[in-house]
């Protein structure tokens, strides 16, 4: 007998159905195969037969991905590698779309089995597709977006926008695991792999083989009956909820099945060179275009001390970085927002290590946090950190791990697994490793904090005050990590801490 489903269906006000039915934007996914996991931002679908993508989507950035069953995924085989692109919806006075291949509102993406990729249509084709959206001709086969979770995502994005994404993406568009593996190249400019990053491989390596296991699993219990229902009056706007394949489900990221081959990918902006220009980790088809970010300040003529402070205080670097976008400091927030749902939603280990380089900057800095110039753009970065953490930490309470099947499709449901692996191996790099005593992130938070605490109450910038203490009080309720004014030593062998440089023997310093 085949499995029953819990089916994933949203309730709204009948007005407020309405207004989003006609101001909201879609994505509209067509011929992706039947068994395939979609997900869109905090959304999540096990794929039926009528399954075409997504309605009323709220303006802003939207951040899409896939998997496809392989050719042998019935008899155990694995899923398909995640791929994710990055789109936006603009309001709807302005009556159009960005970074995705969008017409009026809707984003239209076609499947092509010989890439295996979901592609754009040329514009004329799209635009046909798109009155077809807006005429609720594809309604039956468009799930509703999950209003409850845009808050927190949100939250994840509000630095992002068509222009950070244009800038970032891939050639393409594509975010493709697959094709950073290949990019083995960049994969040897990176140096060697972190003891982090080969825990997170195999968190990786886990979500595949138990999405094979699960998704064989369904296959065998003849679970293809799910496909799309709609309310009658749905298509106006006036149904007030709808069923899409019961085996899809409200995601807490949690569980994902892994490409094929999932090495360390990328420099994600640690590899020496220039700041700005063309980005860092951008060799190579599918990569994405990051900003270069030197880990070590090599200048001729600086004396020893010199280098030491310039390192010490990563001020000039982050200044320096932010001149890619005009010295607006608050657009690396927004890269930090890219590379960070790149990693969760998309398993880009690119992604993780353009993030993890971004939040040693951002925090090791000491005259930036207290310049009036830049003030604003540390407030941002700590709402964005807090907002990270925060996703994950509620990940790790919620006790889920890789291959453990997510809300109302559990065992009984079948796999209604998240697409998104990756928020418990966050919170175990980030937070727990070493026990949470000697991991990068509390290291630096403790830096940071240190600064802040040095300046004074008159000295800070009162909404950074506000945001590092909100900070703080999540750090201290979800993970008992405490920072009254004691700096705590970190990793000695950190690979983005502070440097120091030694004097040969003998050697004076000028006065």
């Amino acid at each position: 007998m085949a499995a029953s489903h819990a089916p994933y269906s949203v309730r709204l006000e009948p007005d407020v159905a309405q207004q989003l039915a006609e101001q909201g934007g879609a994505l509209l996914i067509l011929g992706l195969p039947e068994g395939s996991y979609f997900g869109i931002d905090h959304m999540a679908f096990h794929c039926g037969p009528r399954f075409q993508g997504v309605k009323m989507l709220p303006p802003g950035p939207h951040f899409a991905c896939y998997s496809v069953p392989s050719a042998t995924q019935q008899c155990g085989g694995a899923m398909g590698p995640v791929t994710g692109f990055f789109f936006t919806v603009a309001p709807a006075a302005t009556g159009s779309s960005k970074a995705g291949g969008a017409s009026g509102g809707v984003t239209v993406r076609r499947y092509d089995p010989a890439q295996e990729l979901l592609v754009e249509l040329l514009e004329d084709e799209a635009e046909r597709y798109a009155l077809g959206v807006r005429r609720y001709d594809f309604d039956a086969g468009l799930a509703p977006y999950n209003l409850h979770a845009w808050r927190q995502w949100v939250a994840l994005t509000d630095r992002l926008d068509a222009e950070v994404i244009a800038a970032l993406q891939p050639l393409g568009g594509s975010i493709c695991t697959a094709t950073e593996a290949s990019n083995a190249e960049c994969d040897a400019e990176a140096g060697p792999e972190s003891a982090a990053e080969a825990r997170l491989r195999e968190q990786l390596r886990e979500g595949r083989e138990a999405r094979a296991r699960a998704a064989a699993a369904a296959a065998g219990a003849g679970d293809t009956a799910a496909g799309t229902s709609v309310g009658a009056d749905s298509a106006s706007g006036s149904g007030s909820a709808m069923e899409v394949d019961a085996g899809s489900t409200a995601v807490t990221p949690g569980s994902a099945p892994a490409p094929a081959s999932t090495p360390g990918q990328g420099d994600g902006g640690a590899a020496e060179g220039p700041t700005g220009g063309g980005g860092a980790g951008n060799k190579g088809p599918g990569r994405c275009f990051y900003t270069a970010l030197s880990r070590l300040i090599k200048k001729e003529g600086l004396t020893p001390a010199q280098l030491t402070a310039a390192n010490l205080d990563r001020t000039a670097q982050l200044e320096a970085a932010a001149g890619r976008w005009g010295g607006d400091a608050c657009r690396l927030v927004g890269e930090a927002q890219f590379a960070f749902a790149a990693f969760v939603f998309g398993q880009s280990m690119q992604g993780f290590r353009q993030w993890r380089s971004l939040v040693s900057l951002f925090l090791n800095c000491e005259r930036g946090p207290l310049s009036p110039a830049l003030a604003p753009a540390f407030a941002a970065f700590l709402s964005t950190l807090r907002a990270q953490l925060s996703l994950s930490l509620s990940d790790a309470s919620s006790g889920t791990r890789p291959g453990e099947p997510l809300g109302p499709g559990g065992p009984a449901g079948g796999p209604a697994v998240g697409l998104w692996a990756q928020g418990s191996a966050l919170v175990e790099e980030v937070l727990l490793a070493g026990g949470g005593r000697d991991c990068f992130l509390r290291a630096h938070l403790a830096t940071f904090f240190e600064v802040l605490r040095e300046a004074g109450p008159g000295g800070v910038d009162p909404a950074l005050a506000d945001q590092a203490q909100q900070l703080r009080a999540v750090l201290a309720r979800a993970v008992g990590w405490h920072f009254d004014g004691l700096q705590e030593l970190g990793n000695s062998d950190d690979e983005d801490g502070p440097v120091v440089v030694e004097l040969p023997e003998g050697a004076e310093l000028p006065e």
